[in-house]
């Protein structure tokens, strides 16, 4: 795996959390300053505890987890078939 592509897996939960965050808090509980330093506006989004966001970040979740799951399960019965 090439730097690039490390570097770019590690930050890639960073950015993920900034993307979410944003949206997920309402002017009474943390407002996100969107374009600190620059400007103090703040968003008010939804609160995450939502049951439309609860169970949409929840579905997310276990959609990435079974791929991640499914292509390991690839990687090593390829690898079987190669060391065969």
């Amino acid at each position: 795996m090439s730097a690039k592509k490390q570097a770019f897996l590690i930050w890639l939960p960073w950015l993920l959390n900034i993307i979410t965050d944003i949206p997920s808090h309402t002017a009474q509980f943390f407002p996100t300053p969107v374009f600190h330093p620059i400007s103090d506006w703040k968003y008010d989004g939804t609160r995450w505890s939502t049951p439309s966001i609860w169970f949409t970040n929840l579905g997310i979740l276990l959609f990435v987890w079974a791929i991640m799951i499914v292509l390991e399960r690839k990687r090593k019965a390829n690898s079987k078939i190669v060391t065969e």
